[in-house]
């Protein structure tokens, strides 16, 4: 077959105008962007994971104290100590000796909330015509702080003793192992991470045998105080 020198010509026009184009495509899809590009467009659908993050736990606002570990307290105020009994269903209080109320406590707070101590608490009375006298208790106790704040409760039960002058006839009482049963409030300002200061009222009871003619015998010792507490 002849072409002639005008086919040849017209030919060879359009490889000139085309090889420029040709060239281009060619080095954009052998180029690094241009590879890319390709196995982008070929490529599978990415799979997207979605992750669920836990929600952190809320921040003690000012209103809750951190007290898990260890505690140290100290009372120290003022109270007073008397006897009481019942007979005929009719329950008689004496009038009280007045003196200095204190206490101690060591023990474990399991929670912002609970805390299980023990606690000894006593009150050392005194009168211008009696001798100088006094009763005491030690407790296993548990304090509960509703929604760990600073107000508090707490209650106990163990045993104690001491001497109490009885205002009916004078006598001076001594009274050794007798069960005895505390309960107190208050309420503690966090001054410091480690330290706070409260206000408590504190009541504690001994159980007496004291073979009268009653139907029960009992003696009461309690105050208010200041109260120390230090979260070791």
């Amino acid at each position: 077959m002849k072409y002639s020198h005008r086919t040849i010509r017209n030919a060879v026009g359009v490889i000139l105008i085309l090889m420029p184009l040709f060239i281009t495509a060619v080095a954009g899809a052998q180029s690094p962007h241009g590879l890319l590009a390709q196995a982008q467009a070929t490529a599978a659908p990415e799979t997207v994971y979605v992750v669920h993050a836990e929600p952190e736990p809320e921040p003690c606002v000012r209103t809750c104290f951190e007290r898990k570990g260890f505690l140290l307290g100290i009372n120290a105020g003022w109270g007073g100590a008397s006897f009481g009994y019942r007979t005929n269903r009719t329950s008689v209080t004496e009038d009280p000796f007045h003196g200095g109320f204190g206490g101690l406590r060591f023990g474990y707070a399991v929670s912002n909330s609970i805390a299980f101590t023990l606690e000894g608490f006593g009150v050392g009375v005194y009168d211008d015509k009696y001798e100088d006298s006094g009763i005491g208790a030690g407790f296993v106790a548990v304090t509960w702080w509703p929604e760990a704040g600073g107000f508090f409760l707490r209650m106990g039960f163990g045993g104690g003793g001491g001497e109490l002058v009885r205002r009916s006839d004078g006598e001076k009482i001594k009274m050794t192992d007798r069960s005895a049963a505390l309960f107190g409030l208050g309420y503690e300002f966090r001054l410091t991470e480690k330290f706070a200061l409260g206000l408590a009222v504190d009541a504690f009871g001994l159980d007496l045998d004291l073979g009268s003619d009653h139907e029960e015998d009992w003696a009461g010792g309690g105050g208010a105080s200041i109260q120390f507490n230090w979260y070791l």
